[in-house]
């Protein structure tokens, strides 16, 4: 404890630049160990009660989502819900956007790289081509064509790797929850719902014959 004393009196009698460089070089690993913590727990305990006790059906996050999907991604909640034949009162669609490159803070891009590790908890991914390239060159993400057979043949058709392309999908444009293209779908190597992740496709689609 004296121990601990004698450092902060020490530190406190630095000028304030040369306190805030003494305390990153000598505690550098404490702060970020602090941060990928906060974050991780954040993170995980998100799910649980964004689906407010609920069975999460489906777990999708969009990375750089605009202003719209951040303010509100409720309708495409409820499209799918409907469109699983759930029951609403005791399942849940979970659609994290929190998750951004543009923001180039520590904690988030530990965020980032906890979203697409194996320990993330979705089921689907969008996200831009250049964090999708960084991303696939390790390994993080599952072959589509190897998740369903029971893919539509308007999906089947454009099928090309571990990245489905939605930047020409209707029903994607639609939904106003990105700006950027190419915007790439792509399953982690951690998806607990594979079928779903490839029903979320289908459900897509399905709009473009409506």
């Amino acid at each position: 404890m004296k121990k601990v004393m004698k450092e902060l009196r020490k530190i406190r009698r630095l000028p304030f630049h040369q306190r805030t460089q003494y305390i990153w070089d000598y505690y550098k690993f404490h702060i970020l160990l602090l941060i990928f913590c906060i974050v991780f727990i954040s993170y995980f305990l998100l799910p649980l009660f964004s689906g407010n006790g609920k069975n999460t059906l489906l777990s999708i996050a969009i990375i750089d989502s605009n202003v719209s999907a951040k303010n509100d991604t409720s309708s495409l909640s409820e499209d799918l819900l409907s469109y699983f034949h759930a029951d609403k009162k005791k399942d849940a669609i979970v659609i994290d956007t929190s998750g951004g490159t543009y923001d180039t803070s520590s904690s988030s891009t530990i965020k980032i790289s906890i979203l697409l590790s194996s320990v993330g908890e979705n089921d689907v991914i969008i996200c831009g081509k250049d964090l999708y390239e960084k991303f696939e060159s390790k390994g993080a993400f599952m072959d589509w064509e190897n998740v369903s057979d029971d893919l539509s043949p308007a999906v089947s058709s454009q099928l090309s790797g571990t990245a489905f392309d939605l930047s020409a999908c209707h029903q994607w444009k639609e939904l106003h929850l990105t700006d950027y293209s190419p915007v790439y779908a792509c399953i982690p190597v951690s998806c607990k719902h594979p079928e779903r992740a490839a029903s979320f496709l289908n459900y897509l689609y399905s709009k473009e014959d409506e």
